[in-house]
């Protein structure tokens, strides 16, 4: 099963290997994270690291589209 990461914690991570110059491998192993994934988090952060994880984790219901009944959205 997949785990999911927080906003804050990817931003943390992305900031280590952009900013402190830290190396996506070993920072990899240290935390447990798949290389790959930290990666696909670094190059998010680098198109735009003000806000490189909008719309990331599970959708609120607030914020969630739903179905009535003739399969309309509201």
């Amino acid at each position: 099963m997949a785990e999911n990461f927080d906003q804050a914690y990817k931003l943390e991570i992305c900031k280590r290997v952009v900013e402190n110059k830290e190396s996506v491998a070993v920072t990899a192993r240290e935390l447990g994270i798949h290389e790959n994934t930290i990666y696909g988090w670094v190059s998010r952060y680098r198109q735009n690291s003000s806000k490189p994880f909008v719309g990331s984790g599970h959708a609120k219901a607030a914020a969630s589209v739903f179905l009535i009944p003739g399969g309309r959205f509201f």
